[in-house]
């Protein structure tokens, strides 16, 4: 007997509507959820995207959606399905789905509601489109370098895309850095903005070992919240219940936009959600990092799905394990801003640290060349070095870094090349640091 049988003649126009309203694509998933069948990673993503497909097809009554809900075949048994093939099967699921939809239905209704009243009011009264002069634009604000929340992975205003292979060390790096900001300490030898973080776990990783890396890396955990998302949504909602947030890390970005990307690997989903994260981003002052995973065959492209998620986020880090040196991992960045990390560069974890592989000379030698630019504009590398006493290859290493950060501007001059203090002389201080 089909869920639709079962229904009484006001329900079932109401989901006959639903089907109708969804599109062909939707209505689909909505159908092999209604017959027990889901391609998805839990009974409980499935019963929370069977909620939000009936609610979005229209069905506002909490009581009618509960009722056409439960009875679907998912209510009492679901067959979960990965890449085409079975992957277990959950039975006998009755008075306990009963309990969980009821609560549930309550929370997709209010989401929804949300999505309907701004359409009702930008029907009702639309705005002319706003067109900002350039100028306008040009607040201080928007003229100031770049902050570094954790220098190399994280920066205010921003979205950053993080990936690897998976186990490769993407979450374990990111809670170094959530530690760090935690409590003020430096991150890869540069300062952090310290704050309060939210770590989206869209992973569903288990508590015990999350918390057990925080604490390994010294994170205090009263600045970190940890959410294990139901929808998009949920983000909203906790950044409205913590404003102080200077950090938000996805972990990881698919499993988060699952129930919105039907298909990974196209960019018309991904061009729907991935704009929202820039508003958030911008809107709430904070730095946003996609955790994500990289290819099989990394080479070409350094991260799984769409290139449509390279073309929407600030900048892309990713990291590889080096096959040679134990430890160590290898890392490209590519940005859109200034101030971002460099396009190359290497890590070890040392203890609890993660430090520079090249970084051989010590972090109180920036403050000298930054001083002798500043002193002597449009020096040589030559003369840097001569002042600093230190090898070409430790001195070019100093310079790079300082190049990459925005402290100093290297200017092309013939086959060579001369520095300057990028900033004005009093914006600078003598660590490097912008004032």
């Amino acid at each position: 007997m089909t869920a639709a049988l079962m229904l009484d003649a006001t329900d079932e126009a109401a989901l006959d509507a639903a089907y109708a309203t969804l599109g062909p694509a939707r209505a689909g998933k909505l159908s092999s959820l209604m017959d027990g069948e889901a391609a998805t990673s839990s009974p409980s993503e499935a019963d929370w995207q069977l909620l939000v497909l009936l609610a979005e097809g229209g069905i506002r009554d909490p009581e009618q959606l509960v009722r056409i809900a439960s009875t679907a075949e998912i209510a009492h048994a679901v067959t979960l399905y990965h890449d085409g093939k079975a992957a277990g099967a959950f039975k006998d699921r009755g008075a306990k789905w009963q309990r969980l939809v009821e609560s549930q239905a309550k929370k997709v209704l209010a989401a929804t509601e949300r999505g309907w009243r701004n359409q009702r009011n930008s029907a009702v009264t639309p705005e002319p489109v706003q067109v900002i002069s350039a100028r306008e634009l040009a607040t201080p604000e928007n003229l100031a370098p770049v902050t570094a929340v954790a220098w190399g992975m994280a920066y205010r205003d921003r979205v950053m895309l993080f990936a690897s292979r998976e186990k490769a060390g993407k979450s374990t790096l990111l809670t170094a850095a959530v530690a760090a900001i935690t409590t003020g300490r430096p991150f890869l030898g540069q300062p952090t903005v310290p704050g309060y973080v939210l770590w989206i776990s869209a992973d569903i990783e288990a508590p015990a070992d999350l918390v057990q890396r925080l604490q390994r890396f010294g994170a205090d955990l009263d600045k970190v919240g940890i959410i294990y998302p139901r929808q998009r949504a949920d983000l909203q909602d906790a950044l409205d219940q913590h404003p102080e947030t200077v950090l938000v890390v996805i972990d990881t970005l698919h499993p988060f936009v699952a129930h919105e990307v039907q298909k990974a690997s196209q960019s018309d989903d991904w061009a729907r959600v991935l704009p929202d994260f820039n508003r958030t981003a911008q809107s709430r002052h904070v730095a946003i990092v996609l955790n994500h995973h990289a290819p099989a065959n990394d080479e070409a492209k350094g991260y799984r799905d769409s290139t449509a998620i390279g073309g929407w986020v600030d900048g892309i880090v990713t990291m590889k394990v080096n096959g040679t040196v134990a430890g160590q991992r290898d890392l490209k960045a590519v940005c859109r801003f200034q101030g971002g990390p460099p396009r190359e560069f290497s890590l070890v974890l040392d203890g609890t640290v993660f430090r520079y592989v090249n970084q051989l000379v010590p972090v109180d030698v920036e403050p000298k060349v930054v001083a002798f630019v500043a002193a002597h504009p449009g020096t040589s590398l030559a003369q840097i070095r001569e002042h600093i006493n230190r090898a070409r290859d430790e001195t070019r290493a100093v310079v790079t870094r300082l190049v990459d950060r925005g402290v100093l501007l290297d200017v092309p001059h013939g086959k060579n090349h001369r520095y300057s203090v990028k900033a004005r002389d009093d914006e600078v201080t003598a660590s490097g640091a912008r004032i």
